[in-house]
């Protein structure tokens, strides 16, 4: 039983070997063939480069023209930034100029308002003369008053006489 399983494995075994694919065949291929063949790998090659080409141009062309819009948008911001800048730029002229105009007005104000305090004070002073005046005024008013009060009705019927012929005098 041994043989028989034995010549049974030799026999898969040939006829497993007759029919392996690794084994060299003859070629089937002739110079006509390959010329033929490197001619349409040639025309191939020429199709896909310019299909190639014609499609990067196209790419290239449609990247170009997105830069280009690009370029277009930041210009146009460019220039917005610029008028922003030339009338942030006048705009700060015209903040100098009137800190320049304010501090020209502070200091007449103040110079003004100096003046008006001195002249306050002068005032003041010419009222606290006149007020002192005016005390010393009626003090003698007052001092007047008590004499004449103290005076008898005799010493001003003389008196009044004395004014008269005075009058009388020089007439």
């Amino acid at each position: 039983m041994e043989k028989a399983i034995f010549i049974v494995l030799i026999g898969i075994l040939f006829i497993s070997c007759s029919s392996l694919s690794f084994i060299p065949t003859p070629p089937t291929m002739t110079v006509a063939t390959t010329d033929y063949v490197d001619k349409a790998v040639l025309q191939q090659t020429t199709k896909s480069r310019k299909v190639i080409l014609e499609e990067t141009k196209k790419a290239l062309s449609e990247v170009l023209d997105k830069e280009r819009a690009r370029i277009d948008s930041l210009e146009t911001i460019v220039k917005r930034h610029d008028d922003l800048l030339k009338v942030t730029s006048s705009r700060l002229k015209e903040i100098v100029l009137i800190n320049e105009q304010l501090k020209m007005a502070d200091t007449k104000l103040s110079k003004n308002l100096q003046s008006f305090t001195d002249s306050l004070r002068l005032i003041n002073n010419k009222l606290t003369k006149i007020m002192e005046d005016n005390a010393a005024v009626m003090e003698n008013i007052q001092k007047l008053r008590q004499e004449y009060k103290n005076l008898s009705r005799q010493t001003l019927k003389e008196l009044v006489d004395a004014i008269n012929k005075y009058y009388e005098a020089t007439e």
